[in-house]
Order: C-alpha cells, then sequence, then structure tokens
C-alpha cells in the first residue's frame, strides 16, 4: 500500500468488487421476477461467464499489445453501459429476457478483457518483489466485498 499508484488501484477494484458481488444477485432477482424460469436464469448466467471462457486469451493479447490501463478503461465503459442499460430496461420495465442475455453478452466480454489486463497492471504498479503481497491483498479485499454483498443480501 505504500506504493500511491497502486494503491489508487486497489480502492477502486476494491470498490468495483463489491458491485461486482452484487450484480449477480440483482440479475438473479430480475430473471425470477420476469419469468420465475430457472431457465432463464441459468441462460442469463451463462451468457455472462462465456464470453469470458471464449474471449479471455485475446483480452490477454489486447492487454500485452496495448496499454493496459486502456484496455482496462474501455473495457469497464463497456461493462458500465451493459450494465447500465440493463438496469434502465428493468427500472421501465421494458426488460425481455433476450435483452437481458445480449447485455450480459457485452458485459461478459467486457471481463474478458479487463481480467487479463488487471493481472498484467498489478504487476507493473506493485514491483515483482511486492507482487505476491499485492495478489494477496486484492484477493482479501474481492472476498471481503463478497461477503459484505452477501450481507446485503440478507438485510
Amino acid at each position: 500500500m505504500a506504493i500511491r499508484d497502486f494503491r489508487r488501484y486497489y480502492i477502486g477494484q476494491t470498490a468495483s468488487a463489491f458491485g461486482d458481488s452484487l450484480t449477480p444477485f440483482a440479475m438473479a432477482f430480475a430473471v425470477l421476477h420476469l419469468t420465475g424460469s430457472a431457465v432463464d436464469l441459468g441462460v442469463v448466467v451463462l451468457s455472462t461467464r462465456l464470453p469470458v471462457i471464449v474471449l479471455t486469451l485475446l483480452g490477454g493479447a489486447a492487454g500485452d499489445r496495448f496499454q493496459r490501463r486502456t484496455v482496462m478503461l474501455v473495457a469497464d465503459l463497456v461493462r458500465f453501459v451493459a450494465h447500465g442499460g440493463t438496469a434502465v430496461l428493468l427500472l421501465a420495465g421494458a426488460a425481455e429476457i433476450w435483452m437481458l442475455v445480449a447485455l450480459q453478452l457485452v458485459a461478459g466480454a467486457g471481463s474478458a478483457f479487463f481480467n487479463p489486463a488487471a493481472v498484467g497492471l498489478v504487476g507493473s504498479l506493485a514491483g515483482k518483489e511486492q507482487l505476491q503481497a499485492a495478489n494477496s491483498l486484492i484477493s482479501i479485499s474481492r472476498s471481503a466485498a463478497s461477503i459484505m454483498a452477501l450481507s446485503l443480501m440478507h438485510i
């Protein structure tokens, strides 16, 4: 945490991890409210994960070829637009399952590019001698964010 750039990255990623932990719960409630179908829920969840499985290698190549921060910012912007569109559709009462699937495919594609670039950026921010400690700290904060998100779901 003594390295300013890593500290800024860590704080931003901790906040983002909290939001990322809430998203699956919100999607589950939204899909079950729309259709009540476990199959529809499975399709929407798969549509978030499928692009990650298919595109992560391409995302890693992009993170190696271009500036990692730029790749991460563009990927987060893509995820923001997809999640924002989902929220607008749900709040307007206009959402249909196919729309949620399409938007989750887009959000998953953003994650497929963001995650590999983030892994590479941590090493350059923290340095080789602090990489293990930095990765441990990030892992702890992601777990804590997930626990906090779960605890909010029980309120």
